[in-house]
């Protein structure tokens, strides 16, 4: 006998190929032994003979269950694949005869994808992605110094060390870590410091070799070339510089490169696509050298200072980070206590020199380090999670809108479970439509997202360069699983609840009755946008009232007006003073040119120079009050009409005149310290010794900014051009006034201008406002992009909630054609159809701006003098979603309120 009966009804369910193996083999045994008895055996010498003929029946049992399991297997997928495939085509069909629904899906999930997938990419560049060109980056390391900033707080900066400590360091961790010295300089490469200007790096020996870099074409520089005591004059220039500026000439090597004005011999060419390890594009580079390209080796460095490098390592173990840290703190910690006792011993102190915590290891990318993220990777991490939410959004859309379909396939549901199909298979079935619109949408997003992204980039993050595939299988591999997730979402929802429906009711039911419409899923879905929305419209607004903030900063200069000039001599010699004068009357004439003024440094650039002064404390008895150089009052040597030329207003008092004398002229700020009881007008200022004449106080300038756009008040004063303490500091700069109209032309022709004076030097002309627009950008950034991802889940939420109510006045069609029977006004209708519209929104947007006060934290660093609790954004933003909600339901609640009663009565 074959088994037990009722096991073959199972074959129904599942296949079992073991126990139809047992059952043939059983079956073929018996028969044997029946066959044996006919011809006089008996039973047990036929079952003798049986097993004897049949032999190792194990193994015969396992080979043919394997090759039943395979043909199951294969029968298996072939049913999988034709049942998806008929639900696809069924899909496909359905979808073709509701175009409006398939290209509603995806537009609205195109749009969600998009974002993520452009804002994923700039993440996968900076956090994901190796630079291109190293090898195993995951070994490299940069190190940190972790130090105490004047309020205590810890603070990373990348490790500078001396030749002396980075010999220590090396000697210290031979075989934990290699070790390699480098920085950067930003040079005017060729000659031509205004188009063309490229970061350097200059590096020890051995700095390119560490990071696993290969020379395509020539060789590296060697240790004897990279000597710090006498670095030869070779450089290595990346492959896009090699094909850019010299068209990938094979016989580059041996040709000359000029940095700032000093000639280096091109003796190798990197890998392709290597432009450095950080998100600034390097070109360049050459041997480390004891001082920077064009630092006068006659100036000698601070008492317990001199040229520093950062480091960077790789280590032999990837258990060496907490070896490599302790000893290199260790050695720090020696080196800052004698850098510090002998600046305390010369009176150029600073406290902070003592103030170290730990040295600390980080990825090789700078932005990646500790504390160090940019404001600009710090604001497209937060929007990494904004666009998030604009995906969820669009996805609780597209729920409304597959819940609203879900209505008219009732029915068709109702059939499919009255004829017996599964749950799983009914959910299936419903779900794939969303699945194939979510995948089509991602195609979509992933195409345009390059696009996009690219223009994010260009736009909003010049300064990053994204080395490598513009777009790398992990955005697009981010995008198509993220669509699919959804797809997954945004179907199984509206499945899951249309295959909970009662059979009987929905077979019965009319046209207005039914599971659907009485689900409380969709004012979930609208309150669920308008809290998102709400959201991200606070952070737009707290972003737009930051950039408002910080344009309105007065720097003290007419910023759009100014431009500045310098010339950079071959072993920093200064400016010949009757050539820049000459200089300067040439470009004084030029068509839109309105001032011409000489300073120590250009406005907005940082550089100021620092020395001790002394300030009368009894006129009477000629006492005077030491101030050195820790007291940061700061001063430059500007011409007479600087003030006039720069746009920075003399509050009191008067500027230099042509014959300025023993004149000084101060800033409100050192006016206010220096002399807090009385006025600044007529004090008597010395500056370097007692000795030297008394320099009278003259006028008050107002603030201006020396280094950016936001910086806090600090003590300065403006001497005569000629005054001894300007000089031999490398030359001067020029500033122009000119017409914001006329800038370009005037910078060219100035560039010209000074190429011609000064024939041996590297003429640099830069745009005032250009040297700013950095600090802006982080806020343009947050302001534009939250704004754009909240306008856009905006119009999504509105979506919404005109869908929802449209669906819902629909289904309530009889109820208010009978209210309006009845004798209800037009306008208790619309009121009735607005209150239950605003209801989910009100709701939402009220859990919304709990969410964004508690989150607030994330982006209070990013904002300027506004609070995360600003009252404006937090009143304008209910005000703004609660008025949009209202438009999108005052269409349906007038609809609902010209309903005919006569036609509703008749519909039963």
């Amino acid at each position: 006998m074959a088994g037990p009966v009722w096991r073959r009804y199972l074959r129904f369910w599942r296949l079992d190929p073991a126990a139809d193996v047992d059952d043939e083999l059983e079956f073929h045994f018996a028969q044997r032994v029946a066959e044996y008895e006919r011809s006089g055996m008996s039973k047990e010498d036929a079952l003798v003979a049986v097993r004897a003929r049949f032999g190792d029946t194990g193994a015969v049992r396992a080979e043919l269950t394997r090759i039943d399991r395979r043909i199951a297997r294969r029968h298996d997928a072939w049913l999988w694949a034709d049942a998806v495939r008929n639900d696809l085509r069924s899909s496909v069909r359905r979808l073709s005869r509701r175009p409006a629904l398939a290209a509603a899906v995806i537009v609205t999930l195109a749009l969600g994808l998009g974002v993520n997938a452009a804002m994923f990419s700039f993440l996968d560049r900076v956090f994901l992605r190796a630079p291109t060109g190293v090898a195993d980056a995951r070994s490299l390391r940069r190190l940190w110094l972790m130090r105490h900033d004047d309020k205590g707080a810890i603070e990373a900066t990348p490790m500078g060390v001396s030749a002396d400590a980075f010999a220590a360091l090396e000697t210290a961790l031979r075989g934990q870590a290699s070790l390699a010295l480098y920085d950067d300089q930003q040079l005017g490469v060729g000659g031509d410091s205004l188009t063309s200007r490229s970061t350097v790096i200059r590096a020890s020996a051995n700095y390119l070799p560490l990071l696993g870099v290969r020379a395509q074409l020539g060789r590296f520089f060697s240790s004897e070339e990279a000597s710090l005591e006498a670095p030869s004059q070779v450089a290595v220039i990346s492959d896009a510089m090699w094909r850019s500026r010299f068209g990938g000439d094979f016989s580059v090597l041996g040709k000359r490169l000029d940095l700032d004005g000093v000639a280096f011999t091109i003796i190798g060419v990197a890998s392709a696509g290597f432009t450095g390890v950080d998100l600034e594009r390097t070109d360049v580079w050459v041997p480390l050298g004891q001082r920077p390209i064009g630092m006068d080796d006659r100036m000698s460095w601070p008492a317990g200072g001199g040229p520093t490098y950062q480091v960077v390592a790789r280590l032999a173990d990837s258990r060496s980070d907490a070896s490599l840290e302790a000893v290199a703190t260790s050695i720090m910690r020696q080196f800052d206590a004698q850098a510090a006792a002998i600046r305390r011993q010369v009176g150029f102190g600073r406290p902070d020199f003592d103030s170290l915590e730990r040295v600390a290891t980080g990825p090789i990318v700078e932005a990646r380090g500790p504390g160090r993220e940019r404001k600009e990777v710090s604001i497209a991490t937060r929007l990494g999670g904004v666009a998030i939410i604009v995906l969820l959004i669009a996805c609780a859309n597209i729920i409304n809108l597959l819940l609203a379909d879900a209505v008219a396939r009732r029915r068709e549901v109702a059939v499919r479970v009255a004829l017996g199909i599964s749950r799983a298979r009914l959910v299936w079935l419903l779900t794939a439509p969303s699945v194939m619109l979510a995948l089509v949408a991602g195609a979509v997003a992933a195409a345009s997202a390059g696009i996009t992204g690219s223009l994010l980039r260009a736009r909003l993050l010049p300064d990053v360069h994204f080395a490598g595939p513009a777009f790398s299988w992990r955005p697009i591999a981010y995008t198509f699983l993220a669509a699919l997730v959804a797809g997954a979402i945004t179907g199984i929802v509206p499945a899951v609840q249309a295959s909970r429906a009662d059979v009987t009711s929905f077979l019965k039911a009319g046209a207005r009755e039914g599971v659907v419409q009485r689900s409380r899923l969709r004012p979930l879905l609208v309150a669920l946008q308008a809290a998102l929305s709400a959201v991200l419209l606070v952070g737009a607004g707290l972003f737009v009232r930051s950039l408002r903030n910080v344009e309105q900063i007065h720097l003290g200069f007419d910023v759009p007006r100014l431009a500045s000039a310098s010339v950079r001599l071959p072993g920093f010699e200064p400016w010949d003073s009757a050539t820049a004068a000459r200089a300067a009357e040439a470009v004084r004439h030029i068509a839109g040119v309105e001032q011409v003024a000489m300073a120590t440094y250009a406005p907005l650039s940082g550089g100021v120079l620092l020395a001790r002064f002394y300030t009368a404390t009894d006129s009477a008895h000629g006492d005077f009050a030491r101030h050195d150089m820790d007291d940061v009052a700061s001063f430059m040597s500007v011409s007479a009409n600087y003030f006039a030329t720069t746009g920075i207003r003399i509050v009191r008092g008067r500027g230099f005149s042509a014959d300025p004398g023993w004149s000084i002229v101060v800033n409100e700020t050192m006016a206010h310290e220096y002399w807090p009881a009385g006025d600044a007008i007529g004090q008597c200022i010395r500056l370097d010794k007692k000795e030297n004449p008394c320099y009278t106080v003259i006028g008050v300038a107002e603030d201006a900014h020396r280094r950016g756009v936001i910086e806090k008040p600090h003590s300065h004063y403006f001497v005569p051009l000629a005054h001894p303490a300007a000089k031999g500091m490398g030359g001067y700069s020029m500033v122009i006034r000119a017409d914001p109209a006329r800038m370009g032309g005037v910078v060219v022709a100035t560039q010209r201008i000074l190429r011609s004076a000064f024939p041996a030097g590297v003429p640099r002309v830069n745009l005032v406002q250009d040297a700013i627009s950095p600090a802006y950008r982080p806020y343009r950034l947050g302001a534009t992009l939250f704004s754009a991802f909240g306008i856009l889940a905006l119009l999504v939420a509105t979506v919404g909630v005109y869908s929802t109510v449209s669906y819902t006045v629909t289904q309530r069609m009889h109820e208010f054609g009978v209210r309006i029977a009845l004798g209800a006004r037009l306008t208790d209708v619309v009121r009735a159809v607005l209150l239950r519209a605003l209801g989910p929104v009100v709701a939402g947007v009220a859990v919304g701006l709990g969410i964004a006060f508690a989150t607030s934290k994330l982006v209070a660093s990013l904002l300027y003098q506004v609070s995360p609790s600003d009252a404006f954004v937090m009143v304008s933003v209910p005000l703004i979603l609660v008025a949009t909600a209202v438009a999108a339901a005052t269409i349906p609640a007038r609809r609902a309120a010209r309903v005919d009663p006569v036609e509703a009565l008749r519909a039963d």
